[in-house]
């Protein structure tokens, strides 16, 4: 049948099942292209214990089939439709679909993140109106459809993406609805508001291309916090990665994404694309113009100190201060979660977290309390993880291997820094309180004299020369202001309904 070698045939069966790796292993032996789609139907027989989807067309058989979903939604003008996505255990990922008085019914049955045998359903044709993957068939579930949990495994996915490439954006902003999944290197983030007073938030990221993206993300995502946590972008460890699911893509003046009701936000995603933009970004690292801070829009502590709560909620505000205390008393670091770096509970050797549960390890990281101060007030804060690698130059780690760490703490005070905080109300002084979240020194110039031997005469004559204001670094391509116009009939949506978690 086929000339397959043992070793050969060892190396497919003790791979992970999925096209990629088999691929990869055939075309390492040499085998043709035509040779190749006939090993991998061979192999998908050998190895996988349950039918995936890849074989799944319109108005063809509907094996059972085990899958974990992964996310829902509800599409734009559909709102008798609930729309879901699945991945089998080859990592290929299906959409499926249900509507009318079946949205309800699958709604209760069906968890994110859960792992189901799915069985009578049907493979219709895909909606072009509606789709985000590029699979040619979705799935129509109802009321009869049997879903069965299966216990949680590894073998399942716990996340998909189809990373878009500048060129396929380019193809994807000419079709009606180009619709893209896209990751990058975070930036920055902004506030906005459309030209009909219409708020939206928009982040500038850089892409494996070392090109920045901007994002712009309608309140509907934004205010979501189960699908865009934006405190854990703000205070994640640099680089952070962020990747973005089933967003439009246009080419007005110049490629933009905005989101769409399928849109899911995630921070630092298990992706070999996330790994490469890493070690973009590690090769670079002398070179972060993103963590200057523009030093044209700083704001009085004083004038924060007098906003109301709907005037700071999900704002970030730039102040120009001095550290003029530090509290160590209650330490200077915290055990957070490798995968969301909130707080850990220690249990035995391992570490809980509340939202990823049991970890082996957990990492060390900074909140350092401190008193900040300009020429008109001063506020309480707290100095997090990546404002503190900034201002320190070292991670928390380092700092906690010295012999004094305190010392060093102690050398942040009396230096003016420009830091990018957010705002919370501290009910129990009742006051306000920031958030530090990035941070930065001025940048200064050393003027150097041209000849040692200059004359008292000429020193008199001569005025020293002043160093001009400094100017914010950009990142590339970010100078563009970021404008959409909500016009566009697709973007109001009056009296739609909630979206579904």
């Amino acid at each position: 049948m086929f000339d397959l070698d043992i070793p050969v045939f060892d190396c497919i069966v003790s791979s992970s099942g999925s096209f990629a790796n088999l691929l990869l292993i055939f075309s390492g032996v040499g085998v043709s292209r035509f040779r190749c789609v006939s090993l991998l139907l061979l192999c998908r027989c050998l190895i996988m214990e349950h039918p995936g989807v890849f074989e799944l067309r319109p108005s063809k058989s509907a094996p059972t089939i085990h899958v974990r979903v992964l996310r829902s939604w509800v599409p734009d003008y559909r709102d008798n439709e609930l729309h879901f996505l699945l991945v089998d255990q080859e990592g290929l990922g299906i959409q499926a679909v249900t509507k009318e008085n079946d949205c309800t019914n699958v709604r209760s049955r069906l968890q994110i993140q859960g792992c189901y045998e799915i069985s009578r359903y049907a493979c219709v044709d895909v909606d072009d109106f509606t789709a985000v993957i590029t699979h040619p068939a979705m799935i129509r579930l109802g009321s009869a459809s049997v879903f069965t949990p299966i216990a949680d495994t590894q073998e399942l996915p716990t996340q998909y993406f189809d990373f878009a490439t500048r060129r396929k954006m380019e193809i994807q902003a000419k079709k009606e609805r180009g619709i893209v999944d896209f990751i990058g290197i975070y930036l920055k983030l902004e506030d906005k508001t459309s030209k009909k007073g219409r708020p939206y938030v928009v982040l500038t990221l850089r892409d494996i291309s070392n090109q920045d993206m901007s994002v712009a993300l309608w309140k509907e995502i934004a205010t979501s916090t189960h699908r865009f946590n934006r405190r854990n972008i703000e205070t994640a460890a640099s680089p952070a990665i962020v990747a973005f699911t089933s967003l439009k893509v246009n080419d007005q003046n110049g490629l933009q994404l905005q989101s769409t009701n399928a849109t899911y936000v995630f921070v630092n995603p298990h992706h070999l694309e996330a790994e490469l933009l890493k070690e973009m970004w590690q090769s670079q690292e002398p070179h972060h113009p993103a963590l200057q801070i523009m030093p044209d829009n700083f704001v009085p502590i004083a004038d924060l100190l007098q906003l109301q709560t709907t005037e700071i909620k999900g704002r970030t505000f730039n102040i120009k201060a001095e550290i003029t205390e530090i509290e160590t008393t209650k330490g200077w670091s915290y055990k957070a979660c490798p995968k969301c770096n909130q707080s850990v509970l220690q249990v035995n050797t391992q570490w809980f977290c509340t939202t990823d549960g049991m970890q082996e390890k957990a990492n060390t990281m900074y909140r350092i309390i401190v008193t900040l101060s300009d020429n008109t007030e001063t506020i309480k804060g707290v100095i997090f993880d990546q404002a503190g690698r900034q201002l320190l130059g070292m991670t928390c780690e380092q700092l906690a291997e010295k012999e004094n760490p305190i010392n060093t703490l102690y050398s942040l005070m009396a230096k003016e820094a420009l830091m990018s905080i957010q705002l919370q109300h501290d009910k129990r002084m009742r006051t306000l309180k920031c958030i530090v979240n990035k941070a930065s020194y001025p940048v200064v110039k050393n003027i150097e004299a041209t000849s040692s031997s200059v004359t008292v005469t000429d020193a008199i004559k001569t005025p020293a020369p002043t160093t001009p204001g400094q100017k914010g670094s950009t990142a590339t391509g970010a100078k563009r202001q970021l404008e959409f116009d909500d016009s566009d009939p697709s973007l109001e949506r009056p009296g739609k309904r909630s979206l579904t978690n």
